[in-house]
């Protein structure tokens, strides 16, 4: 689902409306969502996209960033992500194309590795 609109307009308030139904349902623990802002996660109640996949700020295609990682960066990928079937990414306009390439590149690397994906395809599709 592509959520598109100028500020003001309300996707904020469907993303909580969004969430709200998964809690209905009892199936909150499906959704994860994140922002490429702080300011922007923070209304969504959710944590960056930096954050939620362990990106760092500076990362080029030429890093070998999928072995960036220790083992506590891991688990916590692992936990932010493992058994989420939607995923929400708000003020997509804000990235370049590069960073929801790497997120989903860690995505595959990371469930792919616990046996809950493919990791050659997007978002370890089998995840997401």
């Amino acid at each position: 689902m592509l959520i598109l609109g100028e500020g003001g307009v309300g996707k904020s308030m469907l993303i909580g409306v969004i969430t709200e139904t998964f809690e209905y349902y009892k199936a909150a623990s499906l959704l994860v969502k994140c922002a490429t802002s702080g300011v922007a996660a923070c209304d969504i109640g959710a944590q960056t996209l930096h954050s939620l996949v362990g990106l760092t700020i500076r990362m080029s295609k030429e890093d070998d960033w999928l072995q960036r990682s220790g083992k506590s960066s891991q688990l916590k990928q692992l936990r932010n992500i493992g058994g989420k079937e939607f995923l929400i990414l708000d003020e997509i306009s804000m990235v370049d194309k590069l960073m929801p390439y790497q997120a989903s590149e860690i995505f595959g690397h990371i469930c792919a590795a616990n046996g809950i994906g493919d990791a050659h395809l997007p978002f370890a599709e089998a995840a997401l």
